[in-house]
């Protein structure tokens, strides 16, 4: 790890002069072909992910963190949405190293969210201060420890070579080689027109995971929330390639859902947390977050209504 640098968990959300970047909007032309559309997504998602990087590193905070997250579930979901065109070992091997540095990010975030969202939750809800500070000063040594690995990480050989073997890969479509000859016709075809399919089969895995969605589990719960995610990931890459309002009423179904599903994710993964603090006065706080959990749920099924109601935009 580069010396003389203060973890970022310390820090302001936007501090040391450096700040998060979102990333750049996905504009595909009409008659965009599936190879020119997936080397478009993935190239704007490693922009997104090397333009906070640095940040990351030099004071930006823990939104900078969120957005190299984003940006690794983005890249993580266009390799799934165009599985069937790209399949070849390096395009494993970018994955594999995607969720490498995706689980190192994902448990900072994890943390920070509880930190700074979960807890106070429980705490305005009206858990005992000191059950309250216990827990907190727990959580923030574990914190600590989850960002110096975000960094270690940043500064590792591994991330290193993998960004230049994915800017390698994606150079000169450089994706192609090890890929099936019989799909090289299909890289020739308009994106629109074979997208249809992919984003059918992505609605399809969230209406069923969501079956039943009243009385679900909380471990199908959360496939229905990776269902969504994925959904919405495919929806926004490729918005572009259709009318723009009716993009606009589905993903507005779809972001309320996601984030009901992520709000009970976020509670969820706060109680484990709690136990982790191993804090012999934490049931109080884990208490507060079940019940904030109770209260959420019930926003569930009027939003998978609302979503299951909504027409898709593809047909």
């Amino acid at each position: 790890m580069m010396g003389g640098r203060s973890s970022f968990a310390d820090r302001p959300r936007n501090g040391g002069g450096a700040r998060a970047r979102k990333a750049r909007k996905i504009t595909l032309a009409h008659d965009t072909t599936v190879q020119q559309g997936f080397s478009v997504i993935m190239r704007i998602g490693v922009h997104h992910l090397v333009s906070n990087q640095n940040a990351v590193l030099n004071g930006g905070g823990i939104e900078c963190l969120h957005q190299m997250r984003v940006a690794l579930r983005r890249l993580n979901a266009a390799l799934t949405l165009f599985a069937d065109v790209i399949a070849s070992p390096r395009a494993r091997r970018i994955g594999d190293d995607l969720k490498w540095l995706g689980s190192v990010l994902g448990r900072a975030r994890d943390w920070d969210v509880f930190a700074t969202g979960s807890l106070k939750t429980a705490r305005r809800d009206g858990t005992a201060k000191l059950a309250y500070e216990s827990v907190e000063q727990a959580a923030s040594a574990q914190r600590l420890v989850a960002h110096r690995r975000v960094e270690r990480a940043i500064d590792s050989a591994r991330y290193r070579s993998f960004i230049r073997a994915m800017n390698s890969w994606l150079s000169d479509d450089q994706w192609r080689q090890g890929v099936e000859p019989d799909i090289g016709a299909v890289l020739e075809e308009p994106l629109a027109e074979v997208s249809r399919a992919w984003l059918r089969r992505s609605a399809r895995k969230v209406r069923k995971a969501g079956k039943h969605v009243r009385h679900l589990t909380p471990k199908k719960r959360h496939r229905l929330r990776i269902a969504a995610k994925q959904l919405r990931y495919d929806s926004d890459s490729l918005a572009s390639l259709y009318a723009a309002k009716r993009v606009r009423r589905y993903l507005s179904a779809l972001r309320n859902l996601q984030d009901v599903l992520g709000d009970l994710n976020d509670l969820a993964v706060a109680r484990r947390l709690v136990r982790v603090a191993k804090r012999r006065d934490r049931s109080a706080v884990d208490a507060r977050l079940a019940m904030a959990a109770e209260r959420r749920l019930k926003a569930l099924r009027p939003a998978w209504r609302a979503f299951r109601e909504v027409r898709s935009f593809w047909d």
